[in-house]
C-alpha cells in the first residue's frame, strides 16, 4: 500500500501541484524512516527481513528524496 502511494504521491508532485505533494512525501519520507528503525531495532533476530527492509524502504526513502530536491529546483 505505501507503495502505491509513494507512486502516486511522486506523480502528483511532478505534475500537479507541487506544494501539497511535497507535504505529503515528507510524510512518506518520515514512515520509511521509522519502518526501518524498527526494522534495525530487531535486526539481529531476523536479518533477511532488515536487509529486505533496506533495500525497499530505503530505496523509497532515496528516491523520494530525489523527487523532493528536483521538484523544489524546478
Amino acid at each position: 500500500m505505501i507503495t502505491f502511494l509513494t507512486i502516486l504521491f511522486f506523480i502528483l508532485a511532478l505534475f500537479v501541484n507541487s506544494n501539497w505533494a511535497v507535504v505529503m512525501v515528507l510524510l512518506i519520507i518520515a514512515f520509511n524512516a521509522i519502518t526501518l528503525y524498527q526494522g534495525f531495532k530487531g535486526r539481529k533476530s531476523d536479518p533477511i527481513e532488515w536487509w529486505k527492509r533496506i533495500i525497499v524502504n530505503g530505496g523509497i526513502a532515496t528516491l523520494s528524496v530525489i523527487i523532493l530536491v528536483w521538484a523544489r529546483i524546478r
